[in-house]
């Protein structure tokens, strides 16, 4: 098939760039931007299901969370938590120019800790060289979707935290996943592992000992997606991937990827991808 465009805005005050979430949990990119603010501008209270990095690039304000607010001015970044209420203002006068990255996955805390970024430490300075704005521009330049441009994204997303790791220094690279990851990471391997077969998501958490109710809870809140979803996703992918195969019919790959039943398959095929799936197949071919 061919490339497709995720949202994308652009106006003489805001370039934004939203992406579809997909299968690198370990880190991915939700959205990013760049604007230019107007004086006293503000965003919030707000509280998100994701982090967000800004970044300034001129003019200054004035960020708060957990009751405690932030001067802060060229050069200087801030970083939103998920499940905290933040709020941000550009100041009367000089009004900030920021740029922004939105991301999730399991891997961000461990990575933001390399960064010394946490609930405790919000902010951080880098005015080393131009390589955060750089990153973040050129995001934004890969507005048209394809395999590879998505593949460059998640590399610059990589590149953007990886800076700010390096800037801080931070060598404690031996500590181990949190609890909390590990349960994750077991969950996610078992249903890459059982995706063909009908699994429910009370055997994903019974595969890793949590109540069900507990393990959809800390699913979501860690991945920003529940584990019906990623399932759903998974097996909607890999039966893209699958219907290249022309050997294979659209039953065979209904059952090959969890769905018994193919007239299940093809509502919930078509209700994801928008078409169903033997017109899919029939696009590839053009």
């Amino acid at each position: 098939m061919g490339s497709y465009k995720h949202k994308f805005i652009e106006t003489d005050a805001v370039s934004y760039l939203e992406t579809n979430k997909t299968q690198s949990l370990d880190l991915f990119l939700c959205h990013s931007g760049i604007e230019y603010c107007n004086p006293s501008y503000s965003y919030g209270p707000e509280v998100r299901d994701h982090y967000i990095i800004h970044y300034i690039l001129d003019g200054k304000g004035e960020f708060t969370v957990n009751d405690k607010t932030y001067k802060l001015g060229k050069r200087e970044g801030f970083l939103i938590r998920p499940g905290e209420q933040t709020y941000y203002k550009a100041d009367h006068k000089n009004p900030w120019i920021y740029m922004w990255i939105g991301f999730n996955g399991i891997k961000c805390e461990t990575y933001l800790k390399y960064a010394n970024l946490s609930e405790d430490n919000p902010i951080f300075k880098y005015d080393k060289d131009n390589l955060l704005k750089k990153y973040i521009l050129d995001i934004l330049s890969l507005n048209v979707m394809t395999h590879y441009n998505e593949l460059k994204i998640e590399g610059l997303l990589h590149l953007f935290l990886g800076t700010l790791i390096e800037n801080n220094k931070y060598k404690d690279y031996t500590n181990n996943y949190s609890v909390k990851e590990n349960y994750i990471n077991k969950s996610i391997e078992y249903i890459n592992n059982n995706y063909s077969s009908n699994i429910k998501i009370s055997d994903i958490a019974r595969h890793v000992g949590l109540n069900r109710s507990y393990f959809s809870n800390l699913f979501t809140k860690t991945l920003g997606i529940s584990p019906q979803e990623y399932l759903l996703s998974l097996r909607i992918e890999k039966a893209c991937t699958l219907l290249e195969d022309l050997q294979l019919t659209i039953g065979e790959v209904s059952i090959k990827v969890g769905y018994t039943d193919q007239l299940t398959f093809s509502k919930i095929f078509k209700k994801t991808k928008g078409v169903s799936p033997k017109l899919y197949r029939q696009l590839l071919l053009d």
